[in-house]
């Protein structure tokens, strides 16, 4: 688990990354607010978190100022700034100071989560690469009905990153690479063993013969019967 903190004097910046949080990032822990950049300090003293969402103008202290206080007392701290304004030289001074991201106001609750995530798959918190792990469980688990958002799940990733790291990793969808392992694990199935089409469908995830044939059909240009012949015919 991770530890999130909110160092923002807006009350209900806290409440909507607390929120999110909780709705979409399993792996993380939210650790409370603080108003001004003093009690800031000393909530990230107390609590030593992971990340931190800190608000660019604050009470008692400017967030450059904020940034330095903080990285004396957690500095592995991950800083994320809190703007207004996309003002590129306050924000790039706040880079150099040691902030390492930002997020310009009102701030969404998907940039909340990627802010997360980031850190989270940065810092091996995730374990071996997510797009791996979601390969080998998959291998694993053909004859279920595994849908994107399971594996996500399993991941401690929202189904939105989780569905864009696949795509940029991997060149594919999810939905798409995963009925092309059904296939070929099928296609196996027909060569290697006497299980009827029924029998196959089942082993790769479908209830249904008649979906799986079709999607067979799609793929591989024949059904599941003619391909089978085909390959026995083959010297």
């Amino acid at each position: 688990m991770i530890k999130v903190i909110v160092i923002d004097d807006q009350p209900l910046e806290g409440k909507m990354i607390d929120f999110v949080l909780e709705r979409d990032c399993p792996y993380a822990v939210y650790a409370g607010q603080a108003y001004t950049i003093q009690s800031g300090v000393a909530l990230a003293e107390k609590s030593r978190p992971d990340v931190a969402f800190l608000d660019i103008t604050m009470p008692g202290g400017d967030g450059i100022g904020g940034i330095r206080a903080l990285r004396e007392v957690c500095p592995e701290l991950r800083i994320v700034m809190l703007t207004a304004h996309d003002d590129f030289d306050y924000i790039r001074a706040a880079m150099r100071e040691g902030a390492n991201d930002y997020l310009l106001k009102p701030t969404r609750p998907r940039d909340v989560v990627e802010a997360v995530e980031r850190w989270y798959l940065k810092s091996g918190e995730a374990g071996n690469d997510p797009v791996d792990a979601a390969k080998s469980y998959v291998e694993s688990h053909l004859d279920r009905a595994i849908t994107l958002s399971d594996v996500a799940e399993r991941l401690y990733l929202s189904p939105a990153y989780f569905s864009r790291l696949f795509k940029a990793r991997t060149g594919s969808t999810f939905s798409a690479w995963l009925a092309q392992r059904r296939v070929a694990r099928a296609q196996r199935y027909l060569t290697e063993t006497g299980l009827s089409v029924t029998e196959i469908a089942a082993r790769v995830g479908y209830r249904e013969a008649n979906s799986f044939t079709r999607l067979f059909r799609q793929s591989v240009g024949m059904s599941p019967t003619e391909y089978r012949k085909s390959a026995n015919r083959e010297p």
